[in-house]
């Protein structure tokens, strides 16, 4: 008798979410997003001053006040293609953005079971076939400024500001002949005090359930988390952030630091999160920004991911 697909198997060849231990749904938006972000060892949501907002705190568009577009391509672990593109601009009282983020393996060997009952003996055996998965986000993003006076009255670091922001997404994945679908919804705030800034996000605050089109029906649960940042600009050329992780039982930090060179032309950039080390370069230009990012995993096993961002502002 043949069966196909060996999910245990395909499982293992899925990328590993980077942060977490524990296997959910959805694991490719684990794998963070932009290059600029990642240099920062991920550590944005008290930052979120860019489309990069949307995976780390959506409240982050609270304070973007012009059109912008972001990309990004990355190679992750040498297996995992990455694509993401990004637009947002003033809508009415806020600022809107329409985010697709995409990833996907492609030559993944299509394995069969057979079993002989006469000598009751199994063996694994390659059918010579090959397929991929993918997986897709498009995600609506809102965030505007929060009108509570007695929390945004000027101090003594300066002018003080409280934004909020919520995304909407569209969640899919395929698998060989089989796909699953869902939505999911995160919140967050964002508060900044002249140089100094809190953010926190709910991110799959309805805990998505991605169900597949297969007889049984199974389902994946996509586990709530928590951002909790820090972010401290302590020289007009240079930010310094810090970022808390909850999921479930694991407790996860990134830290991270960007310092512009020449004004505000040429930035450098290196973070640190859970097991895994960053370093980054940005060259902003006349409204063009073109952001490199290099992680490197702890693991001496695991290859190293090289990310590649390009966008303008309007």
């Amino acid at each position: 008798m043949r069966k196909i697909l060996i999910w245990s198997l395909l499982i293992a060849l899925l990328p590993a979410a980077e942060y977490f231990s524990e296997s959910t749904g959805a694991a490719f938006l684990d794998n963070g997003l932009a290059a600029r972000s990642d240099a920062l060892g991920r550590a944005f949501a008290a930052v979120a001053d860019d489309l990069d907002a949307f995976y780390y705190n959506p409240a982050g568009y609270g304070l973007q006040n012009k059109r912008r577009v972001n990309s990004l391509f990355a190679k992750n672990r040498n297996i995992e293609n990455v694509y993401y593109l990004g637009y947002g601009q003033k809508l009415g009282r806020g600022y809107g953005a329409l985010n697709i983020y995409s990833s996907g393996i492609d030559g993944i060997p299509l394995t069969t079971y057979e079993y002989n009952a006469e000598y009751a003996h199994g063996e694994t055996v390659d059918s010579g076939e090959t397929f991929t998965y993918g997986a897709q986000a498009l995600v609506f993003s809102y965030g505007e400024t929060l009108r509570w006076d007695w929390l945004t009255a000027p101090t003594e670091l300066g002018p003080a500001s409280l934004y909020w922001g919520v995304n909407l997404k569209i969640l899919r994945q395929n698998l060989y002949e089989n796909s699953a679908s869902g939505f999911g919804l995160d919140a967050g705030l964002l508060y900044k005090n002249g140089p100094l800034a809190f953010g926190w996000s709910v991110i799959d605050l309805l805990e998505p359930r991605l169900v597949w089109d297969t007889d049984s029906k199974t389902v994946d649960t996509v586990l709530r988390k928590q951002r909790f940042g820090l972010a401290y600009r302590i020289l007009p050329a240079l930010l310094a952030s810090g970022e808390i992780i909850l999921q479930a039982n694991d407790i996860l930090t990134g830290f991270g630091a960007e310092y512009f060179l020449f004004g505000d032309i040429l930035a450098a950039r290196g973070g640190v999160y859970t097991g895994n080390y960053a370093l980054g370069l940005g060259l902003h230009y006349a409204g063009l920004t073109l952001d490199y990012a290099y992680l490197m995993p702890q693991e001496a096993l695991v290859d190293s991911t090289h990310k590649i961002s390009l966008g303008c502002v309007f």
